[in-house]
């Protein structure tokens, strides 16, 4: 949608763009919506015709999963009117797509609750499968969704309740920021540490020195505490890493000591770090990264969701990352940069949660 709208600014919203296909995004949720409702009234129809329960459950479970996916139909369609206000509103600051983007993205949420219930009823709350989301501002590389993908049973509640906090933080941003400063959510804006998360280290970088973490400056990689107020997320320091005058392709900055924050084997632990991006990569989109890993297990036992990320500069922001340990006991955390760019962390912590 992003990528749509600026091709028509640069055109001068011309009604026809030199481009393969003429659909527009806001026609295509009209054929989402079409469809959908189509679909709807046919097994209105369907339903009168159905033999009697036992004998038709093959049919009536072909019918509920018709029914649920014109459900996310009406969903997808109205998301993306959501999507297309959005953008209008970010290129021209017409406050009449101000107000549409508010209510089509109540909307949604709402068709994404209906959509939620009917699965629930047919499959379950958990959902198998694969989730991939670059963690940074568009456009995105086929690398960035390798990095940021994650194979779990999804709980329908969970994505429910990421939906509600994406709208929230719309609204908020809608209300509260620039139009031409918009930025839309991303994932990482969505996590939030669990309820069930019990703080067990905190690294504040207030101390020049410390037995628990290792800061890792060198070849060219500047990696240091700051106590430049111009830096300092909160507190009186924070850690600054730049590498942007190293040749490395990637820049190790900081990593736990095993032996001093022991991380228990087959547990569950989110981590949060608040950061402000310098400078991004003008390279890779998700310049940023971090996991829990250990040397005895390998690479392949190296544990976390989403551990690549990136974000435009300016702005203080968190990144969740989650992971469930294998069976070994030196996992540690650490913080990388991919290629050259900057970024200061602060308030690292790591928790507990419990595993359901």
């Amino acid at each position: 949608m992003k990528e749509w709208m600026e091709l028509r600014k640069e055109y001068g919203y011309a009604p026809s763009l030199p481009q393969d296909s003429d659909t527009s995004p806001a026609e295509i949720a009209d054929q989402l919506e079409n469809a959908a409702s189509e679909t709807e009234a046919a097994l209105v129809e369907v339903e009168k015709h159905l033999p009697p329960p036992r004998r038709s459950d093959e049919l009536r479970g072909i019918v509920d999963l018709l029914r649920i996916t014109a459900a996310l139909g009406h969903y997808f369609a109205v998301k993306d009117r959501a999507a297309v206000a959005w953008e209008v509103y970010r290129l021209t600051g017409a406050q009449e797509q101000k107000l549409a983007a508010v209510e089509h993205i109540d909307a949604a949420l709402k068709a994404w609750e209906r959509y939620a219930e009917l699965m629930k009823k047919r499959r379950g709350q958990f959902l198998q499968g694969h989730l991939c989301i670059a963690d940074q501002p568009s456009p995105w590389s086929q690398l960035d969704f390798w990095h940021n993908w994650s194979a779990a049973p999804w709980k329908l509640d969970d994505l429910t309740a990421w939906w509600r906090r994406e709208a929230d933080l719309i609204k908020e941003r809608l209300e509260t920021w620039p139009s031409e400063q918009l930025e839309a959510p991303k994932f990482g804006d969505l996590q939030t540490l669990s309820t069930k998360a019990k703080t067990l280290y905190r690294f504040d970088f207030e101390e020049d020195e410390t037995e628990q973490y290792n800061i890792l400056p060198g070849q060219g990689c500047d990696v240091r505490i700051t106590r430049d107020p111009k830096l300092i997320i909160e507190g009186e320091a924070s850690l600054m890493c730049d590498s942007r005058k190293s040749d490395n392709e990637w820049s190790m900055l900081f990593m736990t000591r095993s032996e001093a924050v022991k991380l228990q084997p087959n547990t569950t632990y989110q981590v949060a770090v608040k950061y402000r991006v310098i400078e991004g990569s003008d390279e890779w989109g998700a310049p940023f990264g971090m996991a829990l890993r250990t040397p005895e297990g390998g690479m392949e036992n190296e544990k976390g969701d989403f551990r690549q990320w990136g974000a435009r500069p300016g702005r203080v922001r968190e990144k969740i990352l989650t992971g469930v340990l294998a069976d070994y006991d030196d996992y540690f955390l650490f913080l990388t940069i991919h290629g050259r760019a900057a970024i200061v962390v602060d308030d690292i912590r790591i928790a507990e949660i419990e595993r359901e």
